[in-house]
């Protein structure tokens, strides 16, 4: 069958910018274009391959409060961890968070060779929001996505980046980093790139990445980070350096 777009190592198979819909276009559309609820206990077994996520608008209160309506435009999964290859999120929308992906009590999900470009947020996660979840991200590219505060948030949760690449993404306040907030969770980076992320106004919390809590730092190996070690702090006043365990990271400048 034919598929379209193919994602292959993280990278579109065609000009990126120029296909991608606007979001907030379609309020009429469907709150979820997937919508995976506890009860569907899907496991890896159940498989998403070569297909376009697009135009999911999860907009149930337009007002932005924490409810499933609000949440996961592109795909939402509840307790459930399907694979996901070969994939691109593309202009999808949700008032509260996780855009593009949200992934809520115990999911752990493979997302591998797909693209997440183009997604807004109100407020948190306009590429994925992580809530006490855990999950892969293997060949991912994320990018030119549009938030409020955070483009990749995890929430208690202890996801895995691995050769992925978050870049060219924008927040409207550097409150929780450019690019990844770590929130009392500790997700890993291996093999990784995150540069070029911004935030339209300055914040508290500066840096590409940024850890809540000192207690909960990131484990980034062999990555590439916008700044370097000063790309990834802690949140305060006068953000620091994290203390990482097994670090190594080299300036992506």
């Amino acid at each position: 069958h034919q598929r379209g777009p193919i994602v292959q190592g993280g990278v579109v198979n065609y000009p990126i910018k120029s296909h991608v819909p606007d979001p907030l276009s379609q309020p009429e559309n469907c709150y979820h274009v997937f919508y995976h609820p506890a009860a569907a206990a899907l496991n890896e077994s159940a498989t998403l391959d070569g297909v376009i996520v697009t135009g999911g608008c999860a907009a149930v209160n337009p007002s932005g409060t924490y409810e499933t309506g609000n949440m996961g435009g592109g795909m939402f999964n509840e307790g459930c961890s399907p694979t996901v290859r070969n994939t691109s999120f593309l202009g999808n929308h949700a008032v509260w968070s996780g855009a593009a992906v949200y992934n809520r009590n115990g999911c752990a999900p493979l997302f591998d060779c797909c693209a997440v470009i183009g997604n807004r947020a109100s407020y948190y996660g306009s590429a994925v929001f992580n809530e006490v979840s855990a999950g892969m991200y293997l060949n991912v590219t994320i990018a030119y996505n549009r938030a409020g505060y955070t483009t990749i948030h995890d929430w208690f949760a202890n996801p895995i980046y691995m050769n992925t690449t978050i870049t060219a993404n924008r927040v409207q306040i550097n409150w929780y980093g450019g690019a990844v907030c770590n929130d009392f969770g500790t997700h890993i980076f291996i093999n990784s790139i995150i540069c070029g992320n911004e935030a339209a106004t300055a914040g508290p919390y500066g840096g590409q990445v940024v850890a809540s809590n000192p207690s909960y730092p990131p484990i980034m190996t062999c990555c590439l980070i916008e700044g370097g070690v000063d790309g990834v702090v802690t949140a305060g006043e006068n953000p620091v350096p994290v203390a990482f365990p097994n670090l190594g990271l080299v300036d992506a400048d």
